[in-house]
């Protein structure tokens, strides 16, 4: 099977998907923030920031931490999302407030 471990082995894959849920978060946070929603650009940072110490201890020993981040680490992935929901929500509500389509 071509999985990312068996592909770019598990400090690769350990790499790639830190990358791959840091990105996402930082662009999130910056686009939040473009459309006046500053507490909910911080928020998504801040949890962001926590998953840091986690993915330092993954990517030294992604075999053995694997499970620790997805236990800890992705909790904090899905909660900036939560938080993305509600700010996107909040900026429909003021777009129909205003009147903007």
């Amino acid at each position: 099977m071509a999985s990312l471990p068996v592909q770019l082995g598990a400090h690769g894959a350990a790499r790639m998907a830190c990358v791959f849920m840091l990105v996402p978060q930082v662009v999130v946070a910056l686009l939040l923030a473009h459309w006046q929603l500053p507490w909910h650009s911080s928020a998504v940072l801040a949890l962001a920031v926590l998953q840091g110490p986690l993915m330092l201890k993954f990517l030294r020993q992604p075999v053995e931490r694997a499970l620790h981040v997805s236990a800890f680490g992705v909790p904090l992935f899905v909660s900036g999302m939560m938080v993305s929901a509600w700010g996107l929500r909040q900026l429909s509500l003021l777009q129909q407030s205003v009147g903007v389509a």
